[in-house]
């Protein structure tokens, strides 16, 4: 009898030790980690349905923040999120949870040298970011003023040759996607349609045109970005033969350090062009779509152009950049937990991702007025903090596009209404692509109208 109740009791006994030791480790832990393990995760859901309903809906992540508050968790294809609304919480969590967090690398940038800039490690970013930072600022980006402005006008010409041809009005992208071609090819590289390398070029880039940037590279792009590099070398050897140099990113880079561009930069200044091709012209859409809905601005442009300043001194067409960036393009920053930790009063578990919701947060009507109105002039006399407004990113990881995006903008605005009228038709309601990666875009009804005011 002894044996049997020893024998029944024995599991009973091994469970009791168990869950004592358990909560001894958990003891422990709360007492070295007090923060983390008395906090709890993010309200939300993690369903795939509400991801589903992301894609659907551009105002999800505003309701869920009325629903949950500020901070709340979702799945998005894979990926457990925590989302956070309001750009000062954001930069906030960014600044002292920097040891914690990490960068949300594309897959492309494992398999480039050196990692594409976003999302390089924090020693090479350290020693290239400079270098990116002067290779693309104003005085580089100038140098392809003159070419933008042709290539502006050349398409806009077209499309509105296409527009007396078409009942209806004409889709924009097409002429728009060659502008910022001709733009990024004769800032970054110093490569314009008459030179020698123009065909080879293009012949060899269409593999990287091609590759989708959520996935690793296909074996055509690997293979074709070694033949990439040795063009640009020898079209960097040819303008440098020149008596009066092309200023470009590439001339730039070897002015600083006459040992660049090395194959990191070259890598990066590729897949930069690849991935102005579709924010920038992202962007133009939504100036037009903005321009035609507020034909006003318009004619208030065109007076502040004609002015014996002209575009030089233009501070509404800066206006309105800004203005749509705040309403349309710039909507979110995707950052890795590394290390599980604490972000008022919630855990932030290792391997999650972290959304920082920026088109969501550029509607605080404590800092907008009427924020979902088209208002250039909400810019005027007042400078936003990047705590307010940050159309381009945070901190060291930032945008370095920006002088080139602005400066393709401004030059199809001032070339648009200084010399066609505008109308525009659809484009409503805001689309969304298939991936939580993809931005919103106008309606891929709208059309554009446009007529030479010559």
């Amino acid at each position: 009898v002894t044996i049997v109740a020893l024998s029944l009791l024995a599991p009973v006994g091994l469970a009791v030790l168990t869950a004592a030791t358990a909560c001894v480790l958990v003891a422990a832990l709360v007492r070295a980690h007090p923060g983390v393990y008395r906090s709890r995760l993010a309200p939300g859901s993690l369903s795939l349905v509400a991801a589903a309903k992301a894609l659907a809906n551009r105002r999800f992540y505003l309701g869920r923040a009325r629903s949950h508050g500020p901070v709340f968790k979702m799945a998005q294809y894979g990926h457990r999120v925590v989302c956070v609304l309001g750009l000062e919480r954001g930069h906030r969590l960014l600044r002292d949870r920097a040891a914690s967090i990490g960068a949300s690398p594309q897959p492309f940038t494992h398999e480039i040298a050196g990692g594409f800039l976003r999302y390089m490690d924090a020693t090479t970013h350290r020693r290239y970011a400079p270098l990116f930072r002067r290779a693309l600022a104003g005085p580089v980006v100038g140098g392809g003023e003159e070419v933008t402005a042709a290539a502006a006008r050349s398409e806009l010409d077209r499309l509105a040759d296409a527009c007396v041809r078409t009942e209806g009005g004409v889709a924009p992208g097409p002429y728009l996607a060659p502008v910022v071609e001709a733009a990024a090819l004769r800032v970054l590289f110093g490569l314009q349609c008459d030179d020698e390398s123009w065909d080879a070029f293009h012949a060899e880039y269409r593999s990287l045109e091609e590759q989708p940037l959520a996935s690793p590279l296909t074996r055509a792009a690997r293979e074709s970005l070694p033949l990439l590099r040795d063009i640009l070398r020898e079209h960097q050897a040819r303008l440098a033969s020149h008596e009066v140099t092309r200023v470009c990113s590439l001339t730039e880079l070897a002015r600083i350090d006459p040992a660049m561009p090395d194959d990191v930069c070259l890598d990066n200044l590729l897949f930069a062009h690849r991935l102005s091709a579709a924010n920038v012209c992202s962007l133009l859409t939504w100036l037009l779509y903005e321009l035609g809905r507020n034909p006003g601005v318009i004619g208030r442009l065109r007076d502040e152009i004609d002015t014996p300043e002209g575009a030089a001194a233009a501070p509404l067409v800066e206006r309105t950049i800004m203005e749509t960036l705040r309403l349309n393009q710039s909507e979110y920053l995707f950052r890795t937990v590394t290390d599980e930790f604490e972000f008022e009063g919630f855990r932030f578990p290792r391997s999650w991702q972290v959304r920082l919701c920026v088109w969501e947060s550029h509607r605080d009507p404590d800092v907008f007025e009427q924020p979902e109105s088209f208002d250039p002039d909400r810019f005027l006399g007042r400078d936003f903090t990047s705590a307010e407004y940050s159309p381009f990113g945070w901190g060291a990881h930032a945008c370095n596009g920006v002088a080139l995006t602005e400066m393709i903008c401004r030059t199809v605005l001032v070339t648009l209404v200084s010399g066609f009228e505008l109308e525009v038709h659809g484009g409503e309601p805001a689309e969304h692509g298939s991936r939580h990666g993809n931005h919103w875009r106008p309606n891929s009804d709208l059309r554009l109208r446009l007529v030479d005011a010559g």
